[in-house]
């Protein structure tokens, strides 16, 4: 059985996805698995796979019959993954040579299931470094993450861009097999998130260090920045209430969950206003929601304007 297993969903990934490779094969931790699953990428993604796994045995790859999004990406690699420790690179991203061999050895001297390193920066234009993506003492915390906690650091009036979401834990392959663990398929946004909430709920020990082996590459028209991913997030939302539930969460986390299902659907409802949807936007209305009945209504109101094309009301 390998130490670790590292999955790269790859779709349309040809102009970047060799630096990828290149970092997950290089690690210092030699005796690992890299499963590339190509998602029915339409560039040349299938032939550089191909040229690498020949090269590296490795590397295995998968193809995907159709196109299902990063979650059924990681999901067909989970179903054949046989290390200890599984984890996923972004095909846009890398990793510090060192980020398994010190990850792993860190999980398992604090008795973790999952371990969360810090992510550094990077443009991925030029390559600049733009600092840490969490403040050193977010991530400087001995005890385990509990799902309060979690729902702290992700929620989406929380200053900044630092959500806990946007970490690549390394994830127990016992600990996904024994509850059946995967990643929710309709959720093409914030799953990582939900899967790392979901674990949790099911007794997974989560711990976060403060050293960065995670090179995160801002890059222009990543899925995590499109509209669409404000949908997401209020759906995904709806799903980690239904795991608190099923799982037996303490209140205080399922009124957290309501919070940030209202300030998710909120958002939601000004995106499909934006989009001159108002119907849709209706849809997540919260009548007594904390976001306010009045601005809720004013911002609905504001998208039949745009769809009527009638100017809006000067402002009183």
């Amino acid at each position: 059985m390998p130490d670790a297993t590292i999955v790269i969903p790859c779709y349309n990934a040809a102009a970047y996805v060799e630096t990828a490779l290149r970092s997950a094969l290089g690690q210092t931790c030699r005796d690992i698995e890299v499963i590339a699953v190509d998602d029915r990428s339409t560039d040349a993604t299938p032939r550089i796979l191909d040229d690498w796994a020949a090269r590296d045995p490795r590397l295995i790859v998968l193809r995907q019959a159709v196109n299902g999004g990063p979650s059924a990406a990681c999901n067909a690699a989970y179903a054949i993954t046989t290390g200890r420790w599984v984890t996923v690179l972004d095909s846009d991203d890398l990793y510090l040579p060192e980020r398994l061999e010190r990850l792993i050895a860190e999980a398992e001297a604090r008795g973790a299931d999952m371990i969360a390193d810090n992510l550094i920066q990077q443009d991925f234009d030029t390559g600049r470094d733009l600092g840490l993506h969490f403040p050193h003492a977010e991530m400087a915390r001995a005890a385990p993450l509990g799902l309060l906690d979690m729902l702290a650091r992700d929620m989406p009036d929380r200053p900044g861009t630092s959500r806990l979401g946007f970490v690549q834990p390394l994830i127990r392959l016992d600990l996904l097999r024994r509850h059946g663990l995967r990643f929710s398929e309709a959720i093409r946004a914030g799953e990582d998130f939900l899967h790392y909430f979901e674990c949790v709920a099911h007794g997974a020990r989560f711990v976060v260090t403060p050293r960065a082996y995670y090179i995160y590459r801002l890059r222009p028209g990543s899925i995590t920045f499109r509209p669409s991913s404000t949908f997401y997030n209020s759906a995904a939302n709806r799903r980690m209430t239904e795991v608190a539930r099923r799982t037996g969460a303490p209140p205080e986390v399922l009124r957290a969950l309501a919070r940030r299902q209202e300030l998710n659907d909120f958002n939601s409802l000004a995106q499909a206003a934006a989009d001159g949807d108002a119907l849709k936007a209706l849809g997540y209305l919260h009548p007594f929601g904390q976001a306010g009945l009045v601005r809720q209504a004013r911002t609905i109101l504001g998208a039949l304007r745009r769809r009527l094309g009638t100017p809006s009301a000067s402002p009183s």
